[in-house]
């Protein structure tokens, strides 16, 4: 069938309101039969696998995934997260590192699919290298320390956590930085007052 130019939009507006229902199986048939009109649409293709994960088939999410990373030549980053996603979730992470190293220059990306993975298996010491790598590579973004010190929270390792968020403070002094300094002090406050 001839990619139609538009026609993917009913299918797209259908599924939403089937998963929002909880109906994944509807909105996979819909995504489907959108595919048939629209097979090269990428928008299509990745609610398709966002329904096959929320429906626990992420095989089916994989397969659908691989085809919206590969229309894009490899050059789609929504798509290779949501690849990678499915390849981790099936425990695949040499796939995952294939997928995301020549897009992101490393496979340790800080997106909230990826780590929700990791956190669901309990792996905090992956959710933790991720974030250190990324500090590393972007130390100016202040939610990653944050991210991070939860994540030593996490790990029973108050210490670090303590650590990570008295860097913050360093590193984004309240003059230039009110708001993440601000949050650093009572993050930290309440780590040593035992309220979280």
């Amino acid at each position: 069938m001839k990619d139609v130019p538009g026609e993917s939009k009913y299918p797209l507006f259908a599924s939403t309101l089937y998963s929002a229902q909880g109906d994944y199986q509807s909105a996979i048939n819909v995504l489907e039969k959108g595919l048939e009109i629209s097979p090269k649409k990428d928008i299509v293709l990745m609610s398709l696998g966002d329904e096959y994960m929320k429906a626990g088939q992420p095989e089916d999410a994989l397969n659908v995934y691989r085809q919206a990373h590969e229309n894009a030549n490899g050059n789609n980053k929504t798509a290779a997260i949501r690849y990678a996603y499915a390849a981790i979730t099936l425990e695949d992470e040499q796939l995952a590192n294939d997928i995301l190293t020549p897009i992101f220059g490393t496979h340790r990306v800080p997106n909230p699919l990826i780590l929700s993975v990791y956190k669901s298996r309990g792996q905090f010491d992956i959710v933790r290298d991720i974030y250190i790598d990324f500090i590393g590579r972007q130390p100016e973004k202040t939610e990653y320390r944050f991210e991070l010190a939860s994540t030593y929270l996490r790990m029973n390792e108050r210490d670090s956590a303590i650590e990570v968020l008295e860097q913050a403070m360093i590193d984004f002094p309240e003059k230039e930085y009110p708001t993440a300094h601000e949050d650093a002090k009572v993050y930290l406050e309440r780590i040593r007052q035992g309220t979280i």
